[in-house]
C-alpha cells in the first residue's frame, strides 16, 4: 500500500491505526505508509549481503504475521526480544537490573 491505511489493511496487524486517522486526524489519510529504507538506511551494516538478507528476513517474517491479532505479534516480538543466553547478558555489558528483568521475564 502507498498510504498507512492501506498498509495496516495490507498486513492485516489491525493496530487501530485506521480507526484513529478516522476519528482523531482525518487529515492524515493520505499519510503514506513507512518503507523499510525509512527505518534501515544503508549503510548500516558491515556488508550489504547483511542488509540484503536483514530486508528478506524482515519481510518473510510480516508475511508470516498476515492476518494474525497484534496481541500474537507483541507477544512474539516479547518472546524474540527476551530469549538471550546467560553468557550474552555477561558479555553485552548490560546493566545488572535489566539482566535480572530478561531473567525474569524468560523463566531463566
Amino acid at each position: 500500500g502507498k498510504t498507512a491505511i492501506e498498509q495496516e489493511q495490507m498486513t492485516g496487524l489491525m493496530g487501530g491505526l485506521v480507526s484513529y486517522i478516522h476519528a482523531e486526524a482525518p487529515a492524515a489519510v493520505a499519510m503514506p505508509c513507512i518503507a523499510y529504507g525509512d527505518y534501515f538506511t544503508h549503510p548500516w551494516a558491515t556488508k550489504i549481503e547483511h542488509e540484503d538478507r536483514h530486508r528478506e528476513l524482515t519481510q518473510t517474517v510480516g508475511q508470516l504475521f498476515k492476518g494474525l491479532d497484534v496481541s500474537v505479534y507483541l507477544l512474539l516480538y516479547g518472546m524474540f526480544l527476551y530469549d538471550i543466553e546467560d553468557n550474552s547478558l555477561k558479555t553485552l555489558d548490560i546493566p545488572e537490573e535489566d539482566q535480572i528483568l530478561i531473567r525474569r521475564v524468560s523463566n531463566k
